[in-house]
């Protein structure tokens, strides 16, 4: 006999392999610190570069040659925005890998995967022109977030969860503001009368 009305029953939701599930999740995490650890490195080299321009902030202003330090210091400028970009966004990636690694239920990673993969997405947007190799990589492993939790879904019957906006927000602001503390606290700050004058030629450039 047809079923009632012409539908057909729905199978209920099968457990899901929790060694496949927890093996994928192992993957992307492993992925995730490989990029981490090259954003680090890219970090470092901005850095050294970044001591390399002072240096001849300081010799110019010493030569008494201001026009020098000017041009010098606006380098500085630039290469610290690049070392903002970059430290933020690692300590970013930072802060999901510990949280991935810190859940264990199986149904809270499923929900955290969704912020997760956010932050993964705006990184990678966001480093794109100044570390397109990373970006790259990321966009994999979102992608391979994005299909487990397709299949964790579809195996358990658990609706997929869509993160808010804000939930990302809240992990890159705060990455934010750690990565402006820490470059603060490790930067010399260049001397006030050359950084007024960059900061004025900046906005006017703009």
């Amino acid at each position: 006999m047809s079923p009632l009305f012409g539908r057909k029953p729905q199978p209920p939701p099968q457990p899901v392999d929790q060694h496949a599930f927890q093996d994928a999740l192992r993957e992307a995490v492993a992925m995730l610190k490989i990029q981490e650890q090259n954003l680090d490195r890219i970090y470092h080299r901005i850095k050294m570069r970044d001591e390399q321009l002072f240096k001849e902030v300081e010799k110019a202003l010493v030569e008494r040659d201001n026009s020098r330090a000017q041009v010098y210091a606006n380098e500085v400028a630039q290469v610290r925005k690049m070392g903002k970009i970059i430290l933020s966004n690692r300590l970013a990636l930072e802060r999901v890998i510990l949280r991935l690694e810190d859940t264990i239920d199986f149904k809270e990673t499923l929900k955290i995967l969704g912020p997760v993969v956010n932050v993964v997405n705006r990184v990678g947007n966001e480093i794109r022109n100044v570390a397109p190799q990373v970006a790259d990589s990321l966009r994999q492993v979102e992608d391979m977030m994005n299909r487990v939790l397709i299949q964790a879904g579809e195996v358990t019957g658990y609706e997929t969860y869509i993160a808010p906006d804000s939930e990302a927000d809240q992990i890159l602001k705060e990455a934010s503001i750690l990565a402006s503390q820490k470059m603060k606290s490790s930067f010399p700050e260049i001397p006030e009368a050359v950084r007024q004058h960059v900061e004025e030629t900046g906005s006017q450039t703009q």
